[in-house]
């Protein structure tokens, strides 16, 4: 009897795929919830690095932290969480 090989070449097609699909989605932005007037979120960069970054409901000013470790926020009025989060991932 012969080998049936489409379902493990199936597989190995829906690995590929969703490994790339990860590769691609960009970061995570994890909700941390508040302390104060300041939400604070957790980003997991898709190279696996992470870092934060906080959204302060007074000044509508939202704060990276990049990821390089140069430990100096950048912040910006109005900035969406993930916009936010992309750039702290470069």
């Amino acid at each position: 009897m012969k080998p049936n090989t489409f379902f493990p070449s199936i597989l190995l097609l829906f690995g590929l795929t969703t490994t790339t699909a990860l590769a691609e989605r960009g970061p995570s932005v994890l909700d941390q919830g508040l302390d104060g007037t300041t939400r604070n979120f957790n980003v997991i960069c898709p190279s696996g690095k992470r870092t934060a970054l906080s959204y302060d409901f007074t000044t509508k000013k939202t704060c990276v932290y990049p990821v390089s470790g140069d430990g100096e926020q950048i912040c910006k009025e109005n900035w969406e969480e993930g916009e936010a989060a992309k750039e702290a991932c470069k």
